[in-house]
């Protein structure tokens, strides 16, 4: 099966901003913006915006997505200390993403307009 330009940005956020990475490193965004060069220094035909659009797809990704928090519905005593101690996490992720987005996509977009093929 052949993935979207749009599955490897989904893809590519989900690795480079996993909630424990956001809320760990307050340093993400630079982070964010030197994987996001190497990806398009590996795929050169990519167009910048394309990957400008990274930080907002994982903050969307982690904002809507249910997994594994779902499995609590089918099954209450699924409910572990880690599970809650996730959600808690997913959730403050999203709002340092959210918080933090206008910081990030200023870095992303000077370093891939920096590092813009010729």
């Amino acid at each position: 099966m052949r993935r979207s330009i749009s599955d490897g940005r989904t893809e590519l956020g989900r690795i480079i901003l996993d909630p424990r990475t956001v809320l760990a490193q307050p340093q993400w965004p630079t982070g964010l913006a030197e994987a996001v060069a190497a990806y398009r220094a590996a795929n050169p035909a990519l167009p910048a915006e394309e990957l400008l659009a990274v930080p907002r797809l994982a903050a969307g990704y982690l904002a809507c997505s249910v997994y594994p928090l779902s499995e609590a519905v089918d099954d209450p005593a699924a409910v572990t200390p880690e599970l809650e101690a996730y959600g808690r996490n997913r959730q403050a992720a999203v709002g340092e993403l959210c918080e933090r987005l206008p910081e990030a996509e200023e870095v992303l977009h000077g370093l891939l307009h920096a590092c813009a093929p010729p």
